[in-house]
């Protein structure tokens, strides 16, 4: 289920059973890069999924040995897309569960500064 900005941001971490950024190596490159400088350089403990990613020697070679390694980040090498839903294919999401319930806030290049202070804020 789809939920806005407003909501995300104005709840806590605890709020919600579990958290997970979801990103595609597929799609906006500066919203993608952006991000993944802003989750290693804040230390975010989120845990990362890249998905749809062809090499993984690319990764290392875009991101680094540590990236790759660090045991929050998960690494799809499938090529295939995990759509989180049909408005949303490739731009990064926030997943929140709750219960049994998953919503999704995907966001845009200008939103990737408000998700990470969201995310370090709360951790």
């Amino acid at each position: 289920m789809p939920i806005s900005p407003q909501e995300v941001f104005a709840s806590s971490v605890s709020d919600w059973d579990s958290l997970e950024l979801l990103v595609p190596q597929v799609g906006c490159s500066s919203c993608i890069n952006l991000l993944i400088n802003e989750y290693q350089e804040q230390k975010i403990q989120t845990r990362l999924s890249m998905i749809g990613v062809s090499r993984e020697r690319d990764l290392r070679l875009n991101y680094g040995e540590e990236f790759i390694s660090n045991p929050r980040v998960q690494v799809h090498t499938e090529i295939k897309h995990r759509p989180v839903a049909s408005d949303c294919f490739e731009r990064p999401a926030l997943l929140l569960s709750k219960a049994d319930t998953v919503f999704y806030l995907c966001f845009k290049t200008d939103e990737v500064q408000d998700v990470i202070s969201f995310l370090a804020k709360n951790e």
